[in-house]
């Protein structure tokens, strides 16, 4: 999602530059990395003030649970009269509320941003799938719902060479055999990670040999030791490569 809104930020202001007065970004978070493009244009700022008035304000993670709403709907947005935007990339636990609302805090803060978007003039969805969960589990009417869906980077192109990709790759995860099979996801029970696991393990041992299972992820400890453990237990510890361990700095404009 930081790699989509930065991205969709660089679209916006080198296409449609007279429209895009700032870029807020959080003063709490650390400097982020790789938005010299924004740095250069002279958009960006770390205050939640300016003085005009009227306009729109595009709030492009309204569920992030980590800042307050104080900073996702700056007081300043009201002050200014201006329209609420916000981006809304999946409904998940409306759906699978006894996964990720069992923690009453975490219930409260995901319930509280339900009702910023709510509130919002109007709502930006990346799937048809997301519009329609807004409109039921939220009751927003679909005319304020607009899908304008995801597209990729420019960094995403086929490599010139794909052994040198390979050999890129292997230098830079340990453990990395000839060939293999990547998942490149989150480990939550939505995701059924483990399942893929025990998938493969029911694989013949001639495909496991030559196909290894990789799985990019961010893991905590705990998690990464779970997966060794379900590997030496369904007996492919040597047929695999352990979780990766990737935990990337957040940027939410």
């Amino acid at each position: 999602m930081a790699r989509y809104a930065l991205a969709l930020t660089e679209a916006l202001v080198a296409g449609h530059g007279d429209l895009v007065e700032r870029v807020l970004i959080s003063p709490d978070l650390p400097a982020p990395d790789g938005i010299e493009t924004l740095s250069d244009s002279g958009v960006l700022t770390t205050t939640r003030d300016w003085p005009e008035t009227g306009g729109c304000y595009h709030a492009m993670a309204p569920f992030d649970p980590d800042t307050r709403l104080a900073d996702l709907w700056p007081a300043v947005v009201t002050a200014r009269r201006m329209q609420l935007v916000v981006t809304v990339y999946d409904l998940i636990p409306d759906a699978l509320p006894d996964v990720y609302l069992a923690d009453p805090g975490r219930r409260r803060r995901y319930r509280a941003r339900r009702e910023l978007v709510r509130c919002a003039d109007h709502v930006v969805t990346i799937s048809q799938r997301t519009a329609l969960d807004v409109e039921q589990h939220l009751g927003i009417n679909q005319r304020k719902v607009t899908v304008i869906g995801t597209a990729c980077g420019a960094e995403f192109v086929p490599p010139t060479s794909l052994a040198g990709a390979a050999d890129a790759a292997r230098a830079a995860v340990g453990g990395l055999g000839p060939a293999w099979v990547l998942y490149n996801g989150a480990v939550e029970p939505r995701k059924n990670t483990e399942t893929l696991v025990r998938a493969y393990a029911e694989l013949p041992a001639a495909v496991r040999d030559r196909w290894q299972l990789v799985i990019v992820c961010a893991l905590r400890p705990l998690e990464r030791n779970h997966f060794e453990v379900m590997a030496r237990q369904l007996g492919i510890e040597g047929a695999w490569c352990s979780p990766a361990m990737s935990m990337t700095r957040r940027w939410w404009p």
